[in-house]
């Protein structure tokens, strides 16, 4: 039985609203009604995202989902997002990413980590 298909939808956001923003990435692995639910039907996931962008030294394909990820993000939804940098290349797309996506509730934008200068 499948507790997503079977409770009320504010039971279960409520729920997820309760995840992290990566106990949610997990959550959509389950089953195809966790990922839709999760990725079309839920602010849960969106309101409060906290990512850390992969080193430089990552594999492509691991970056590449990570912007991936970020791109699903329902930018009308996002009200706080901190960002753990680990590559200046990746935050500055994950910045542009935002602009462009018009992440126009955004209340709080939080960057952590030390960023190499242009020198």
């Amino acid at each position: 039985m499948d507790w997503v298909q079977q409770l009320p939808y504010d039971v279960v956001a409520t729920v997820f609203s309760h995840s992290s923003f990566q106990a949610c990435v997990i959550c959509t692995r389950v089953c195809k009604a966790w990922r839709r639910f999760l990725l079309e039907h839920s602010d849960a996931m969106w309101t409060d995202m906290t990512m850390t962008t992969p080193s430089e030294d990552a594999r492509e394909d691991y970056k590449a989902s990570w912007l991936v990820w970020l791109s699903r993000a329902k930018g009308n939804r996002v009200r706080r997002f901190e960002l753990y940098i680990k590559s200046r290349r990746l935050a500055v797309e994950a910045l542009e990413l935002m602009a462009f996506s018009k992440w126009n509730r955004l209340e709080t934008l939080r960057l952590v980590g030390r960023i190499p200068s242009l020198g």
